[in-house]
């Protein structure tokens, strides 16, 4: 099952991550709630982000001819990927 669907904001009175048909996540009140928050609202807009990132390294690096699976770099983005969304979808 995918995600809610972002954008997800944090409302910060309410103490909820919300997206476009409600409440996606309840933060609890404490002292790192506000960074925690943000990080979570942040979570959509950052998968893209790093798929975006993904697809474009996968393209310099087939262009020298290499496998981007062997970069370090490309290999983090792929770890973070799957955490995120069960599965590697590159």
């Amino acid at each position: 099952m995918a995600h809610a669907g972002g954008p997800w904001l944090f409302d910060l009175d309410e103490m909820e991550i919300r997206g476009q048909y409600g409440r996606v996540a309840s933060i609890q009140p404490r002292m790192d709630a506000i960074h925690n928050g943000r990080l979570i609202a942040a979570a959509p807009d950052m998968l893209q982000a790093l798929r975006a990132a993904r697809a474009r390294l996968a393209l310099i690096f087939e262009s020298d001819d290499r496998d981007p699976r062997d970069d370090a770099t490309v290999q983090e983005i792929d770890a973070a990927i799957e955490k995120a969304t069960g599965a590697c979808d590159v």
